[in-house]
């Protein structure tokens, strides 16, 4: 058997570029391995941005109210490993060698009988599937790759669907407008079973209520649902729902969208828990907002000088970012590390970071898709930012780091999950 990096660098190669979206490949996948999605209890998570970190604190709050908890999550940051989690851990690399073999020669099989090509990402789902059968878990938290309607964890049939959020992004396979990326985020709605709507423009909310009607599925959206009151951002929140006042809960994730995460969150767990016969508890939500661990989501990684990553990638996203950066900067100089993928929205991205960064240290991704670092330098001067080249990420952040000791600031690393990724792999390392 070869070790795990060369079986992922052969399963990588399937992936040729080119998002080829579709359910059959993974519907006959999961045939063959007895159609292990079907051993256990889902969620259902799509969106835009905050799709990841729902994901995380839905699974965290049924964790805590004793459920057995999977959560399929991606990309990863550091580790594969961290795709596939039961009741809060990673995968082991021996689980997940031998996962990716079994299921690589099922889909070798399936090419050999005329099957088109199956991606990296349609193994990958089938790996979780598998995973979450063998540890005998009892619900999952299932985070959709790209899109939804199409998107190959779209084969189970869930204890309900959230959508958190419709932003511009992916157009290429989505479509160009906020109509057409919620028609495609609302494919994962299904008849009868209820789905949780996070704060969506309401061009897509129309589209999402016109899809939610077809298929009968009850609606809750989290603004109409959960009252949230803070008096400053360091006081905890004060969180009350249709079906409980939780009281005052610390919440360990940083911004107003994070608070926003956490309401879609909460409802998803409460209907989680009464289609269970049962209810969650203010302790069991209390426990979970206070100890969140999401890594690369605001990610504190140290205090001398304050530095912090974020996945931030799009307009959307890093608005969101923008308002937490001013929050802990309190005016002091910010530093911002920054690269982006080149087929993103690099220019109205840049001009948000320009916003609020002292100065922009443009630099390399370790990724095809790499922006070049002339690019995003001009992108910078057309924005009327401080921008500085940099030949590779740990070279910026240390200038960066460099210039916030200096002035008392902070650096923030943003633009791409490769650059969040790229920036904890030698973190860890150090």
């Amino acid at each position: 058997m070869p070790d795990l990096d060369a079986l992922l660098s052969r399963l990588y190669s399937r992936h040729s570029g080119a998002v080829e979206l579709g359910l059959d490949k993974t519907e006959q996948l999961l045939e063959r391995l007895g159609n292990p999605q079907n051993t256990f209890l889902s969620v259902h998570v799509a969106g835009t941005n905050g799709k990841g970190s729902v994901s995380s604190m839905v699974e965290r709050l049924c964790r805590e109210s004793g459920l057995l908890t999977g959560l399929f999550t991606s990309p990863h940051l550091v580790r594969i490993n961290e795709r596939y989690q039961v009741g809060g851990g990673d995968i082991s690399d021996a689980e997940l060698l031998a996962l990716f073999s079994e299921i690589e020669g099922v889909a070798d099989e399936l090419e050999r009988e005329g099957c088109d090509a199956i991606t990296f990402f349609e193994i990958s789902t089938a790996v979780a599937f598998a995973h979450f059968r063998a540890s005998g878990v009892q619900l999952a938290v299932l985070e959709t790759g790209l899109g939804g309607r199409l998107d190959a964890t779209n084969v189970v049939t869930p204890l309900l669907t959230v959508i958190t959020s419709i932003a511009l992004d992916h157009q290429s396979y989505l479509g160009d407008t906020l109509a057409a990326i919620a028609a495609e985020k609302a494919g994962i709605i299904k008849p009868s079973t209820p789905v949780v709507v996070g704060a969506v423009p309401e061009e897509a909310l129309h589209v999402i209520l016109e899809k939610a009607e077809a298929m009968k599925a009850p609606v809750y959206q989290s603004k109409e649902l959960v009252s949230v009151h803070q008096l400053s951002p360091n006081d905890p929140l004060k969180v009350e729902t249709d079906n409980a006042n939780y009281g005052s809960i610390r919440l360990s994730a940083a911004g107003s969208h994070q608070v926003r995460n956490a309401s879609v969150a909460l409802i998803a767990a409460e209907l989680v828990m009464t289609r269970l016969g049962s209810e969650l508890s203010i302790k069991c939500v209390k426990t979970a907002f206070e100890n969140l661990e999401m890594k690369g989501r605001f990610q504190l990684l140290d205090t001398h000088p304050p530095l912090y990553c974020d996945n931030a990638h799009n307009p959307h996203a890093l608005t969101a970012l923008m308002e937490c950066v001013r929050m802990v900067a309190e005016g002091a100089p910010i530093f911002c590390v920054f690269g982006m993928c080149r087929d993103k929205h690099v220019l109205e991205s840049t001009a948000i970071v320009c916003s609020f960064a002292t100065t922009v240290f443009a630099v390399p991704l370790v990724d095809s898709r790499s922006c070049p670092v002339i690019d995003l330098i001009d992108a910078i001067d057309n924005s009327g930012g401080n921008g500085v080249s940099c030949g590779s990420a740990m070279a910026g952040l240390s200038e960066a780091r460099l210039c916030a000791e200096e002035s008392g600031g902070i650096v923030v690393v943003c633009g791409s999950v490769f650059l969040v990724g790229e920036v904890l792999s030698q973190w860890e390392k150090a």
